[in-house]
């Protein structure tokens, strides 16, 4: 575990940054690979848990946060 990542996503606004997330991720998904409300991925994962997944490799130290950018960026 990342224990400098987990305290930095422990410190966010959640209620604000949750949606940001998820419009982030729906946007992202659209743009790659022509997702739709209502439909899976390639893999059969959703919207949600391609969010959780990035929230969880950046806490398991697989991907690192850029120090030069605020976290939700």
């Amino acid at each position: 575990m990342d224990e400098d990542a987990i305290s930095k996503l422990s410190a966010l606004d959640w209620d604000e940054t949750a949606p940001r997330l998820l419009e982030f991720a729906r946007r992202w998904a659209a743009n790659v690979y022509g997702w739709q409300q209502g439909t899976t991925l390639p893999n059969g994962m959703g919207i949600e848990d391609v969010a959780k997944d990035a929230v969880a490799a950046f806490a398991t130290g697989e991907r690192k946060l850029n120090p030069r950018f605020e976290i939700a960026v």
